[in-house]
């Protein structure tokens, strides 16, 4: 009897061990979706007339340091030199104004993205239309625009900058900083002429340049075919760099499209020299705004899409926030459609974990996956597992418009979104009139 019951006693431990193991996985796969952000403050800047604002990254002390245009003279904005000016604001860890600065000339100058240099200085990207003020060395008349970089120091004075473009517009829309201390840019250019060299068209081609430290170009590739081609977005990978955009162009360096624009992503060796491409989409036009390398070497691809076709499945309404999943080689292993009956778009995708990620963007739905929006056009957060699941989204806003361009995790472990707001109520607080700089920081 003795020998039964001790047998009966093993069999109940190996049970009660497998019970407890079962419910560890259970739990693990529960911890990953446990985090619910909060929204730990939130920041409207500006004065009477519009501001928004495209960028932001957290600095070596804590605090970040933001950046947009102007169109204001008053409120938190001084210094504009007239119509939209390049604004960079330097805020502390709590969302408090350190200093701010206006950029440009008499006329248009909106800067799209910012980053904190190795050095401790910023480094500065958008699209100028002046050639007075703080522009100098603009290629062709006012009626064009100039790709625009410049280095700030610490403090935010002018270290130096360069107008690069031809007689047509030219515009650079993200920069990475480099390991030789040099940067690359990403965006596009209707020229070929000045500083650009190989147009396929006579229309826009994705434009990459290389810079030094000192903002000298060391090469320069145009990307695309004889219609319409734009980069929004590049990450510096193994061996090279991923960028995403658009092509509208069925031929140079494009081998398919679908139809309309379609959704771009190439891997480019360290030269800028095409490994491979990719064109995702349908009948309709398809975009690529964001791009995040993961753990297993593949890439998250956030944009929106018009389609309803091809590529293209489960789209809810007119247009959908579109999310793909591809392997190191571009392969596609999931694609999923989040929103609702109207408009939703994602701009911005970050990494949280090797297991979550949060992207932004706007949606003007209120059903489908949509929750919780206020009105007209709201900003979008969503998570997203690594196998496409939605644990949690929130819409913010109030009853006017939205939008949210760039979030970034902090390293605190949460992440920070900004954008712009036109509303007065609502989760926005203390708008200064028109279109206001918006930065929430979620924990």
């Amino acid at each position: 009897m003795l020998i039964i019951h001790e047998g009966v006693m093993s069999v109940k431990k190996r049970f009660l061990l497998i019970t407890i193991i079962f419910m560890l996985f259970i739990l693990e796969g529960f911890a990953a979706y446990e985090y619910v952000p909060r929204m730990e403050w939130g920041k409207t800047l500006g004065g009477s007339d519009d501001e928004e604002c495209r960028s932001v990254c957290q600095t070596t002390d804590g605090g970040y340091v933001i950046a947009g245009y102007a169109y204001s003279y008053d409120g938190n904005v001084s210094g504009n030199h007239g119509e939209k000016d390049f604004w960079i604001v330097k805020l502390d860890k709590k969302g408090d104004i350190v200093w701010q600065r206006c950029l440009g000339g008499s006329m248009d100058d909106e800067a799209y993205d910012v980053i904190q240099t190795d050095d401790g200085g910023y480094l500065v990207v958008g699209m100028t239309f002046s050639n007075d003020g703080d522009v100098k060395g603009k290629h062709g008349n006012s009626d064009f625009g100039d790709a625009w970089v410049v280095k700030l120091s610490e403090e935010g004075k002018i270290l130096w900058q360069r107008c690069l473009g031809g007689m047509s517009n030219d515009v650079v829309y993200r920069v990475i900083q480099t390991g030789d201390g040099g940067y690359v840019l990403v965006g596009g250019t209707d020229s070929n002429d000045g500083d650009v060299r190989g147009n396929h068209g006579e229309s826009w081609d994705g434009w990459m340049v290389k810079l030094d430290k000192d903002g000298n170009i060391l090469w320069q590739r145009c990307l695309g075919g004889r219609n319409d081609d734009e980069l929004y977005n590049v990450q510096k990978v193994k061996n090279g760099y991923i960028v995403v955009g658009y092509t509208y162009s069925y031929d140079g360096d494009v081998t398919i499209n679908k139809g309309a624009e379609d959704l771009w992503i190439l891997k480019l060796d360290e030269q800028g020299k095409i490994q491979w491409g990719k064109t995702l989409g349908g009948s309709n036009n398809d975009v690529a705004w964001s791009v995040e390398e993961i753990k297993d070497g593949g890439y998250i691809v956030v944009g929106w899409t018009y389609s309803k076709d091809k590529d293209v499945e489960g789209n809810h309404g007119e247009s959908d926030a579109w999310i793909i999943k591809l392997d190191e080689m571009g392969n596609v292993e999931w694609k999923k459609c989040l929103g609702g009956s109207k408009l939703d778009w994602l701009y911005s995708v970050q990494k949280l974990s090797d297991d979550m990620y949060v992207m932004v963007g706007g949606t003007s739905s209120s059903n489908g996956d949509v929750k919780g929006n206020h009105g007209y056009h709201d900003w979008w957060v969503i998570l997203l597992d690594k196998d496409g699941n939605v644990p949690w989204q929130k819409c913010l806003g109030g009853n006017d418009d939205e939008e949210a361009f760039c979030v970034q995790r902090t390293r605190d472990k949460g992440f920070v979104v900004v954008g712009y707001t036109y509303s007065y109520d609502g989760d926005v607080t203390g708008n200064h009139g028109g279109e206001d700089f918006w930065i929430v920081k979620f924990k």
